[in-house]
């Protein structure tokens, strides 16, 4: 699937298991699309780079942009208060980031072992959006997993996992990532007015 797509559903999948708050249903919508795009830092294709870049830049954004408002606004999502643990989080996840844009493509940032210690990274910087992060990644693998080329999830086994149902630029794509900017809006007013 594309990077839009990611983005997409890593939010609504997110969205899905925050309490009825405007403050939860924001942090899972912004912590979910970041988890969303971040298994493809291993895209090497130029072509698709920028498509990538964009949506984990946005994801990134929206991240920073409401851990700032809640220090400002004492929404109580923010950071870790145990700084020194924060900080190793915050290495760790860049390490890894590296580490997975040295990888080929759908290997290490596609497989259990990279959710796991990405969402253990989050944990240590802000524990409110680790869950959220994770529901997103995880959207990410299941999705991939859908199309023809398979990922490794079991990684560091060799063999790829697939069910071959589509192709990642075709109509499954674009259904998936219409249903998510659809659905996100809808489910996150559903969740703040009505229940």
């Amino acid at each position: 699937m594309m990077s839009k797509t990611h983005l997409c559903i890593g939010a609504l999948s997110a969205l899905v298991l925050a309490p009825n708050t405007p403050v939860a249903c924001a942090a899972a919508v912004a912590a979910g699309a970041f988890g969303g795009v971040a298994p493809d830092v291993d895209i090497l294709s130029l072509d698709q780079k920028n498509d990538v870049l964009i949506s984990q830049v946005t994801g990134l954004i929206a991240v920073a942009c409401l851990l700032y408002a809640s220090t400002l606004f004492h929404f109580g999502i923010g950071l870790n208060p145990n700084e020194e643990e924060m900080w190793m989080g915050a290495v760790g996840f860049m390490v890894l980031y590296i580490l997975g844009a040295w990888t080929s493509h759908r290997s290490f940032t596609h497989s259990i072992l990279a959710l796991f210690l990405f969402t253990v990274c989050v944990q240590m910087i802000s524990p409110m959006l680790a869950v959220y992060f994770a529901m997103g990644y995880l959207s990410h693998l299941l999705l991939d997993l859908l199309n023809r080329k398979g990922i490794r999830l079991f990684y560091p086994l060799r063999s790829r996992i697939c069910f071959r149902l589509c192709y990642a630029k075709g109509f499954a794509n674009s259904a998936f990532l219409y249903a998510g900017m659809i659905l996100t809006p809808v489910l996150m007013l559903v969740k703040i007015f009505v229940w």
